[in-house]
């Protein structure tokens, strides 16, 4: 088995045993019991039992697609909210505000280095007319000798 094989394998069996858990953790803050996601996706045709629920949140049974989507309907979530690693509501808005900060602070940081810039092109200006008047200058009073 090549390297990068290995590497997928131990990142898919990483992936694997997290999913039970998310789904757990989405199930709890829909505020649900094990029994009442089962009896949800059963009405809804895809039969689930308590234990078939558990067993999935503890990774002892893998769900198929038809379980996943009967899952993510009776919770009331999107199916990717089951998938390791998705936010929840509160943490996409907050990672949200922090993006809009950061972006106010790049915007306000361009316009300030805009003013600096122009701040340097007036004082170029000005060194480089005092330049050429200091030379001015300078040749004048070697002329006069």
């Amino acid at each position: 088995m090549s390297e990068h094989d290995k590497w997928t394998s131990n990142y898919i069996d990483h992936y694997v045993r997290r999913f039970g858990e998310q789904v757990r953790q989405v199930r709890t803050a829909a505020d649900m019991t094990q029994q009442q996601v089962a009896e949800s996706a059963t009405a809804m045709g895809v039969p689930l039992t308590r234990v078939m629920v558990a067993k999935i949140e503890t990774n002892r049974r893998p769900a198929t697609v038809q379980e996943l989507l009967a899952l993510s309907a009776a919770m009331h979530v999107p199916l990717t909210h089951l998938l390791p690693g998705a936010m929840d509501k509160g943490e996409l808005a907050a990672r949200r505000a922090g993006l809009e900060e950061l972006w106010l602070l790049a915007e306000s940081s361009e316009a300030h280095l805009e003013g600096v810039l122009a701040s340097l092109e007036e004082l170029r200006a000005t060194f480089s007319s005092e330049a050429r008047r200091t030379k001015e200058r300078l040749k004048a009073l070697g002329d006069d000798q």
